[in-house]
C-alpha cells in the first residue's frame, strides 16, 4: 500500500469519524448505506449527482475548496464551530440581513439505521440547534465559497431568508433522505420568499 493510498484510507476514517463518533454512537458505516470513498468531484460529476437527485440547475452550486483555510482561520476558540461547518449534510436558514438564525447538522440527527431529521425539521425556520456562532460565518462572506454551476449565475440576495442546504454524494442513501426531507419542508413555506442555495461538500470533504 503506497503513500498516497495511506493518506486517502487517513481522511476517510477522520470523515467517519467525525460524522459518527461526534455524535456518541458507535455506528456501522455500512448499515447507513455510505460510500466508504470521498471522491474529488468535478463541475460535471456533480451536475450528474444533482440529475439523479432531481435538484434544479439554477439553485445549484459546490463549494469552493479554498473554504477550509478559510475556516480555520476564523478567530474563534469553539471547536464546535468548525466541526459543525465541516459536517456533509446541513441545513442553515439566514435571515433578509444575512445572519444564521438556524443550523442543523447531520451528526445532531440522531436515529439508527437511518439519520432522523423529522425532530430538527419540523417547522420554518427550524428551531436553532446551533445559533451560538450566529456571527461568525454571516451569509455575505459565506456565499463567497459558492460557485454556481451555471456560468452565468448571480447571487440575488433579495428574499426574506436565504436556506443553504449542504449536501455530499458520498453520504449515499443518508444524502437522498436528507435532501427528501429538505424538499419536504420547502413545500409547507411557499408562500414566503424563501432563496434555496444547494451547495455539494465533497471536494471540501475530499480536502480535509
Amino acid at each position: 500500500m503506497n503513500f498516497s493510498t495511506m493518506s486517502r484510507i487517513k481522511r476517510v476514517s477522520i470523515a467517519i469519524f467525525t460524522i459518527f463518533l461526534s455524535s456518541c454512537s458507535s455506528m456501522i458505516v455500512e448499515l447507513y448505506g455510505i460510500d466508504h470513498i470521498v471522491r474529488d468531484l468535478s463541475p460535471q460529476k456533480v451536475k450528474k449527482e444533482a440529475l439523479k437527485l432531481k435538484l434544479d440547475k439554477n439553485e445549484l452550486y459546490y463549494m469552493d475548496t479554498s473554504f477550509v483555510g478559510y475556516l480555520n482561520k476564523v478567530d474563534t476558540n469553539f471547536r464546535l464551530f468548525e466541526k459543525n461547518n465541516f459536517q456533509p449534510l446541513q441545513y442553515k436558514v439566514f435571515n433578509a440581513q444575512g445572519v444564521m438564525v438556524s443550523h442543523l447538522v447531520n451528526c445532531d440527527a440522531g436515529g439508527f439505521p437511518n439519520l432522523n431529521w423529522g425532530w430538527m425539521l419540523n417547522q420554518f425556520p427550524p428551531t436553532a440547534i446551533d445559533n451560538m456562532f450566529a456571527d461568525l460565518l454571516p451569509f455575505e462572506e459565506y456565499s463567497r465559497y459558492f460557485l454556481p454551476m451555471l456560468s452565468d449565475k448571480q447571487l440575488i440576495n433579495s428574499a426574506d431568508y436565504k436556506v443553504v442546504v449542504i449536501w455530499s454524494g458520498f453520504m449515499g442513501r443518508q444524502n437522498n433522505r436528507f435532501l427528501r426531507k429538505v424538499k419536504d419542508i420547502r413545500s409547507s413555506h411557499e408562500n414566503l420568499a424563501v432563496e434555496y442555495y444547494f451547495v455539494n461538500f465533497d471536494n471540501v470533504l475530499y480536502r480535509l
